[in-house]
């Protein structure tokens, strides 16, 4: 996803959707995002997959339920990914899938960090007309409580 995401990159729509990993392409709109965390990626992993913790530091989703998750204690690699697959009145009408990359930087002293959220289905052309700067304001919230979380005691 780095190549489809420019660094340090604020919350911003962007033309033509991306395509997701799970669902493809023929998305109707992407909105990206993307910054340096000064903390490991296993780290920002960690953070990310602790939902428990959402209330202390994530001001857009104060609570969820994680069905499924990589163990942040065996990431044998540095370039890890979640990904959140939501749907809206069944899969046809409205689809948002999300995938964040957390890449070890070129220095190895942080992460990249890199967010892509495409939405597919008909629902999803109200959006960005109906909600589009709320949302990007709401996953600006998410990148700054992550950030600032994962660099707690780093």
């Amino acid at each position: 996803m780095a190549g489809e995401v420019p660094f340090n990159q604020q919350g911003a729509w962007v033309s033509p959707a991306l395509p997701g990993p799970t669902v493809g392409g023929g998305g109707v709109a992407t909105v990206v995002f993307s910054t340096q965390i000064a903390a490991s990626p296993a780290r920002c992993l960690e953070v990310g997959l602790d939902s428990a913790r959402y209330p202390a530091w994530n001001k857009f989703i104060r609570n969820a339920i994680i069905e499924e998750s990589a163990n942040p204690a065996v990431v044998d690699t540095l370039d890890v990914s979640l990904k959140f697959l939501g749907e809206g009145g069944g899969n046809w009408l409205q689809n948002a899938e999300r995938t964040q990359d957390f890449i070890e930087s070129a220095d190895g002293t942080g992460t990249d960090y890199f967010n892509k959220e495409t939405f597919s289905g008909p629902l999803s052309y109200l959006i960005k007309p109906f909600v589009g700067t709320k949302l990007i304001n709401a996953l600006e919230l998410w990148k700054d409580g992550l950030k600032a979380e994962a660099e707690k005691n780093t």
